[in-house]
């Protein structure tokens, strides 16, 4: 049941994310005619062979015909007990120009996001543990 609704989500962010990513106007399009004029990169912070990993792969066989050949190569980064912060790190610190995207399951996104800013948080768990 869980790996039933973990699919849900992930398809479900997939969609919309796809959908933001190639929806826009006619301006937007004929600015972004160039792009890409290299590899993009994504970055999947799960291990290979799960959810995030399968949606990510089907994109990166259909864009290369639509980007003139440039590669969308999809790079697990998965960490033991790292919830997705491997991954997000590496995107966070990469050059903000498009060419690296992440893609995360909403719950992990939302769970870091709580610890990193709110440090008591989880140093309140680990005091409970």
């Amino acid at each position: 049941m869980r790996e039933t609704r973990l699919i849900a989500r992930a398809t479900t962010f997939a969609i919309a994310a796809t959908t933001a990513a190639f929806s826009g106007t006619s301006a937007t399009a004929a600015t972004a005619a160039d792009f890409p004029t290299r590899s993009v990169r994504v970055v999947v912070p799960s291990t290979p062979g799960g959810a995030l990993d399968i949606l990510s792969c089907m994109p990166a066989q259909e864009l290369p015909e639509r980007w003139n050949g440039q590669p969308l190569i999809v790079d697990n980064r998965a960490g033991a007990g790292a919830g997705g912060i491997i991954g997000s790190e590496i995107v966070a610190k990469s050059e903000a120009d498009g060419y690296t995207l992440l893609v995360v399951a909403p719950d992990e996104a939302t769970r870091n996001r709580i610890l990193v800013s709110n440090p008591e948080v989880l140093y309140g768990f680990l005091k409970q543990a």
